[in-house]
């Protein structure tokens, strides 16, 4: 099955070129020419066959900064974490619960425990959370969040390279810190540098919506 977005730009350029002007140093000088276009056409394609869907989201930030993993988008997010992968989480924001009274309860069920904000961490294995008027007045919250492993982070790796491999670096990979004095306690909010990543995932996301990043 022929795949006609692929274009052969060398057999291209070699067939409008005349035969008795097929020389090296011509050829040469026309696929310099052409590099830019090359480029342009490239970086649109693959953009057009993305979305802003969860698992081409991932998959682009995987590729574009996490290249030494191999994503797989119908892995579980315990196996996400396992293989450092970036990935989409859901907001932090608690969803509205209904407490029952005792008596509205079958004789021998359970009642289902609830909990205060600051017993309720992603480790704690409570799930039940008690919302009040602060939760939906003082505090804001994220559409979604993007989780980064930490060992992505250059910070610590920049000690001694300056010049063009430190602009180089801070281009195509990620530098992030902690967001100081966040809301959020759960987990460590960080704030990515790295404009790249945030002109990603701009192009992408639908309007209106907000995202946070986390390290784990």
């Amino acid at each position: 099955m022929k795949n006609y977005v692929t274009i052969n730009w060398d057999k291209i350029l070699l067939w409008m070129i005349p035969p008795i002007f097929r020389k090296q140093k011509l050829i040469l000088w026309l696929k310099a020419n052409l590099s830019p276009l090359v480029s342009l056409y490239n970086s649109n394609l693959y953009k057009v066959q993305h979305s802003g869907q969860v698992v081409y989201l991932e998959k682009m930030l995987n590729e574009q900064f996490n290249q030494t993993k191999e994503y797989k988008p119908n892995a579980t997010i315990a196996e996400k974490q396992a293989d450092k992968l970036i990935y989409i989480a859901e907001s932090l924001k608690p969803s509205l619960q209904h407490i029952y009274l005792h008596e509205e309860h079958d004789l021998g069920y359970e009642a289902p425990l609830v909990y205060k904000r600051n017993e309720v961490t992603p480790s704690s294995g409570k799930g039940m959370y008690l919302v009040g008027v602060k939760d939906y007045t003082e505090m804001e919250y994220a559409n979604f969040r993007i989780m980064i492993p930490s060992s992505l982070n250059i910070k610590e790796k920049l000690d001694g390279v300056s010049g063009i491999e430190r602009i180089q670096r801070l281009t195509n990979e990620l530098y992030f810190v902690d967001v100081e004095n966040h809301q959020n306690t759960e987990l460590t909010p960080i704030e990515v540098k790295t404009s790249k990543f945030h002109e990603l995932i701009r192009f992408y996301k639908l309007a209106g919506k907000t995202y946070e990043t986390y390290q784990y």
